[in-house]
């Protein structure tokens, strides 16, 4: 569970631009979308 999404896109006009996520905030960490899945790596299914 996310504390902030940092999205990019105008998701008010184009609701699948709610996908284009930039930064992940948790616990006051930042996390890069991009490297995310590394940091997560067998802890979800």
């Amino acid at each position: 569970m996310a504390d902030l999404m940092i999205v990019s896109g105008k998701t008010e006009e184009v609701i699948e631009d709610i996908e284009n996520i930039e930064l992940v905030f948790r616990g006051g960490i930042g996390y890069s979308s991009k490297a995310l899945p590394e940091h997560v790596k067998g802890l979800v299914r």
